[in-house]
């Protein structure tokens, strides 16, 4: 009881941390910005057109933030079930870490640290499968986005086979890889580190689909 909660106190020690650190990182950004004179003069030509889509995009983020969370719920929901406040929570710790770190690779470790002490190596493989369906679900809307803006509006012509197969592959290495996991740890010399990423396989076709639309 005594070491969870020096743990509890150790984590809420780094939650500050961070916080701190990321409000630094955003003002030597703010401080050492050079190009001021060219963002209010683009603010300024689009503020009459633009400044809608800016606002409606800045409204959307709560939402974004909820769906986030309601994803990390499901994901995590057999490995240990989580509240919707702690879920939202653990989605902006994830933000605040990604923010100051290289290629937001600070996100999923920090959204883990609200899981329990045995259950954060296994919440970062967990997090194999959000990124996978977060790319699937880019790259099934971005790439027909892309490939129709190009011919229109380039007016140039683009195979779709590629971006096809790299769908497809993306899409059966989501679909699969909870099979494949399964399959592996059966086997009797499963390296011991293959307990981390079992929770992956305990995912369902359901669930995965749950993730993907979220």
């Amino acid at each position: 009881m005594q070491k969870h909660l020096q743990t509890k106190r150790i984590l809420q020690k780094l939650k500050i941390i961070f916080s701190i650190i990321a409000w630094c990182v955003l003002i030597y950004y703010i401080i050492n910005y050079n190009n001021y004179d060219t963002l209010l003069q683009t603010l300024s030509q689009s503020i009459y057109n633009g400044w809608r889509w800016g606002l409606i995009a800045i409204l959307l983020c709560p939402l974004n933030w909820y769906l986030e969370a309601k994803k990390w719920q499901t994901i995590t929901k057999k490995l240990q079930p989580l509240t919707t406040k702690k879920a939202i929570l653990s989605i902006l710790n994830g933000i605040v870490v990604a923010f100051f770190t290289p290629n937001r690779i600070g996100e999923m470790p920090a959204r883990c640290l609200d899981l329990e002490e045995g259950n954060r190596v296994r919440g970062l493989s967990l997090g194999i499968i959000s990124s996978i369906s977060q790319t699937l679900v880019i790259g099934l809307w971005g790439i027909p986005a892309l490939i129709l803006f190009i011919q229109i509006l380039q007016n140039h012509k683009i195979s779709l086979l590629f971006p096809i197969l790299i769908i497809l592959i993306i899409l059966l290495t989501y679909c699969l890889l909870p099979s494949i996991i399964n399959f592996f740890s059966k086997k009797k010399n499963t390296p011991s580190w293959f307990q981390y990423i079992q929770p992956i396989g305990e995912l369902n076709g359901e669930e995965l689909f749950k993730i993907m639309i979220i």
